[in-house]
């Protein structure tokens, strides 16, 4: 089955087969999602962030999604741009978890652990900065436990170098800005060097030159806990049409590479999404030129990329918008290590036609195996989604219970012949509806556990409503019928 997107000349579009996992609903005004997943504990252990009227930590230890927790600094004030990292110690059995995100123009980090089943304090909210003009903060770890921050603190980039459990934390300026030169959107990859037997890390951000009327497109490559005076740069001039660059890098080589992807808006009110790569060889660095990543997607609007790495390939993400029916869909193409495309298919990790799609986050597993995860918000359904792939676009893991939130709960989903609904607590008319707005099925729940025959239903995706003297909720139900 293939979608098209605006007018594509001769190119595949593969949609991704894993169904979706819902972290929580009535989540409004998502800006920025992140997402993380490590093996632990025999297995994949997922989380996103989000920030929006409910920010939360939405987690998922291998058996499906379980009720989000919230942030310690939600107790500070309002969680904006967060970004998080987990890093597993299957030794101990603990699964460490770091989030970072700005408060009042302020960077905030903070970490919990898991372990038997519960989550704990590792370090209270720290405050990074007191300039009240910082953002765009991400973070990365690698699996040698060194983690680095980076955030733009107002004409400046800063970065902390440190680990899962906050120890020995080194605050520096990566790049000292000025009025002149301002330093904008960082992001950062970790990796640990195997032929100097080192960490390293690369990152990216703009420098934005007020004179020249121009921007240069940076990155810079240094150990674990220092900073470089050599920025390599791609120079771009009309530099509002440039969006955020975003870098991923490969995980244990001799030769290192990393991708950074970048928005470009030409003017004529179409986007590209463009690929810059860099490989590292003996602490030397080349920089390639751009790849256009989006060829042939034309009459669309293509923003909020992000990029991943698993298993010898980068997974290039973005939110597609196509200008004929202005829904917003999860579009990611595959790159080799080199930045070059490998196939002429765009995968879709999601769509759904009356849906937008939009903010994505990815992350592929350290360990080096196919597996990638992407996050979302969609938008009409005010849900956090997330599926867990592969590189290739295959399904890993099917969903089976969908948690909604302390007493809701509707089972099986995807769901065949029946359909469990638990509204603990509270009497609720049910309506079952499809894509078209037709109501299909309907009744009343009006005890604890209600079974409903959809044998009549044929596959596909609805809507079920439940009704209270309260609320009105509605949420996403898969229908597969086997053969």
């Amino acid at each position: 089955m293939f979608f098209s997107f605006g007018q594509a000349k001769g190119q595949a579009f593969v949609p991704a087969t894993t169904p979706d996992e819902t972290f929580p609903t009535n989540v409004q005004k998502v800006n920025n999602t992140g997402t993380d997943f490590a093996y632990f504990d025999n297995s994949y252990f997922k989380v996103t962030v989000w920030d929006g009227n409910n920010p939360m930590i939405g987690w998922d230890p291998g058996s499906g999604p379980k009720s989000p927790i919230s942030f310690l600094g939600s107790s500070i004030g309002k969680i904006e741009d967060p970004d998080v990292v987990i890093f597993p110690d299957n030794t101990n059995h603990v699964l460490y978890l770091v989030s970072i995100y700005v408060i009042k123009g302020n960077v905030w980090i903070e970490g919990l652990n898991y372990s038997n089943g519960n989550w704990q304090t590792t370090f209270s909210p720290v405050q990074l900065s007191s300039s009240g003009k910082c953002e765009t903060p991400n973070l990365d770890i690698n699996s040698q436990n060194n983690l680095v921050a980076v955030w733009q603190d107002d004409n400046d980039i800063s970065i902390l170098f440190t680990n899962s459990q906050y120890q020995n934390p080194n605050i520096m300026i990566l790049f000292n800005g000025s009025q002149i030169e301002s330093g904008q959107d960082p992001d950062v990859a970790v990796y640990f060097d195997t032929q100097y037997g080192a960490a390293k890390y690369t990152v990216t951000f703009l420098i934005y030159d007020s004179y020249a009327g121009a921007t240069d497109i940076c990155a810079s490559n240094n150990p674990f806990g220092s900073v470089g005076t050599f920025f390599n740069h791609y120079r771009i001039y009309n530099p509002e049409y440039y969006g955020k660059p975003r870098i991923a890098c490969t995980r244990n080589n001799n030769n290192e590479y990393y991708e950074i992807v970048v928005g470009h808006y030409d003017g004529n009110n179409l986007n590209e999404i463009v690929g810059f790569n860099q490989q590292i060889i003996n602490n030397n660095t080349l920089f390639s030129g751009p790849t256009i990543l989006n060829t042939s997607l034309t009459h669309c609007y293509n923003q909020n990329h992000c990029v991943g790495y698993a298993s010898g390939m980068f997974a290039a993400v973005w939110e597609n918008e196509s200008s004929n029916t202005s829904m917003k869909d999860i579009i990611m193409r595959k790159l080799d290590i080199a930045g070059n495309p490998v196939n002429n298919s765009y995968y879709i990790v999601n769509h759904f036609t009356s849906d937008n799609q939009i903010v994505p986050s990815v992350s592929g597993l350290k360990t080096g195996n196919h597996d990638i995860v992407y996050a979302f918000f969609n938008e009409p359904l005010e849900e956090i989604d997330y599926k867990h792939s592969d590189i290739m676009g295959n399904a890993v893991r099917k969903g089976l219970t969908t948690t909604i939130d302390n007493n809701t709960t509707l089972y099986p989903n995807p769901a065949n012949n029946y359909l469990i609904l638990n509204k603990e607590g509270e009497i609720a008319k049910y309506f079952i509806i499809d894509t078209h707005g037709k109501t299909v099925l309907s009744g009343i729940l009006s005890e604890k556990i209600r079974k409903v025959n959809i044998q009549q239903l044929s596959s596909g995706i609805y809507f079920v409503k439940f009704i209270t003297p309260n609320n009105t909720d509605i949420y996403k139900l898969i229908i597969h019928k086997s053969n």
